[in-house]
């Protein structure tokens, strides 16, 4: 999974990992973590993944806003994609 490269540069070692591996330096590696869930605040949004039988996971409520969130899957992406596609073409 970790593969060692060097190149031109001597004194430097080049690592070719995963997206979810970050360097700060050759001895230093840091997991990043990825949210499982999607997450949206525009109620606009909401209704269109509503209507298209997409449910939220659950409702975060911060200083009287509200953050709907959705757990990640194609059907949830290919739905926004449409959203946003039609959002595009109405402007």
């Amino acid at each position: 999974m970790l593969e060692l490269f060097r190149g031109k540069y001597k004194n430097h070692s080049i690592f070719i990992l995963p997206l979810f591996f970050t360097i700060l330096r050759e001895e230093e590696i840091i997991f990043k973590q990825f949210d499982k869930e999607y997450q949206t605040q525009y109620p606009a949004e909401v209704i269109w993944l509503t209507e298209h039988g997409i449910r939220y996971s659950f409702v975060k409520d911060v200083n009287g806003i509200s953050t709907y969130k959705y757990t990640k899957n194609k059907k949830l992406f290919k739905a926004l994609f449409e959203f946003y596609s039609q959002q595009k073409n109405l402007q």
